[in-house]
């Protein structure tokens, strides 16, 4: 299972169709964290992960305080991570899935994993789309960024 903060968005941008074209996710609208919506109507609840073969997705989650978090939990381990960043640098956690459907490079149907990825601005498309969506950030010339992250292990 997957926690995050109250309060985020979850983004599913309309390029972002996946390889197989079956969407779970509904796309073109922001969404509440964790409830979605598929093209259906239908709610899925994406904090939970799906049986092997379901098809793959990606979302941008957006909406973080000063401190972002995520936490990813195995029950069946007792264990848990809980990963913490400065949002202010990487405002954006892109949430990736490949659950084993993707019988194409580069996954031939050998994954079941997820990505919780930071980022300052989405989607994958490069940055002239992030620029179209607003997202885009900006560096001057001579200019330093940083940003903090911290990982525990925690057992549940």
């Amino acid at each position: 299972m997957i926690r995050l903060p109250e309060n985020v968005k979850v983004i599913v941008d309309e390029l972002d169709v996946p390889q197989d074209k079956t969407a779970r996710v509904k796309r073109g609208i922001l969404q509440e964290w964790p409830g979605v919506e598929e093209p259906s109507g239908k709610k899925l609840d994406i904090s939970i992960l799906p049986p092997k073969g379901t098809p793959s997705e990606i979302v941008y989650l957006q909406g973080f305080k000063e401190k972002g978090w995520y936490q990813v939990e195995n029950a069946r381990l007792g264990a848990a991570i809980h990963v913490e960043w400065d949002t202010e640098t990487m405002p954006y956690l892109w949430y990736w899935q490949e659950f084993g459907s993707t019988a194409e490079y580069p996954w031939f149907g050998r994954h079941y994993n997820i990505g919780l990825e930071l980022f300052s601005s989405y989607p994958t498309h490069g940055l002239s789309e992030a620029v179209r969506n607003g997202s885009a950030g900006d560096i001057q010339g001579g200019e330093t960024r940083t940003f903090s992250m911290f990982a525990t292990l925690l057992e549940l």
